[in-house]
């Protein structure tokens, strides 16, 4: 039995050394996790996220950062209440100026207020009182679900998700 134990060892560990984009596929299908439910408190869907992002990341380390990384951006005019957004840029610095760019053409008091990478994210506002909440998570619907929680339990009923996208390679 020892020895049959061995030989699986041996022939899954030569499989996987050769297929690291599929391994680190296989490791992020691990970490997708459904964090909303109305079983879950919202500090309990926070958490959840969390650790998918977490577990997200911590496969790209074990795999050497294998696959690209690819970014997105949320901006934001308070002035004019303008939302912009980016996603699928090579770097943080150019998602930032691409949702820079979108959001002042209404307002000219944008600002970068969330980034993202690898992952779905979403803003929750409400615009009468000018705050939000961001969220990301693997799937679009999850980080809405995530962001609009969190922005009510902050601020109340007022909020609405006001953008959301995802930057996936």
């Amino acid at each position: 039995m020892t020895r049959r134990w061995m030989m699986l060892v041996l022939v899954l560990g030569f499989g996987a050394a050769g297929a690291s984009a599929a391994r680190a596929a296989d490791c992020a299908t691990i970490c997708d996790r459904n964090c909303t439910g109305p079983a879950m408190s919202s500090s309990e869907q926070s958490a959840c996220a969390a650790q998918v992002q977490q577990c997200q990341q911590d496969c790209l380390k074990r795999e050497g950062n294998a696959g690209p990384r690819v970014y997105g951006a949320f901006a934001y005019g308070p002035s004019r209440r303008a939302w912009a957004y980016s996603y699928g840029n090579d770097s943080a610095d150019s998602a930032g100026k691409a949702a820079l760019a979108g959001c002042q053409k209404n307002a000219s008091d944008c600002t970068v207020v969330y980034n993202f990478s690898n992952t779905c994210a979403a803003l929750a506002a409400d615009e009468k009182k000018v705050v939000w909440a961001g969220a990301n998570a693997t799937q679009r619907g999850q980080a809405e679900n995530l962001a609009l929680t969190d922005c009510r339990r902050q601020y109340g009923n007022g909020c609405r998700v006001t953008v959301s996208a995802c930057s996936l390679p």
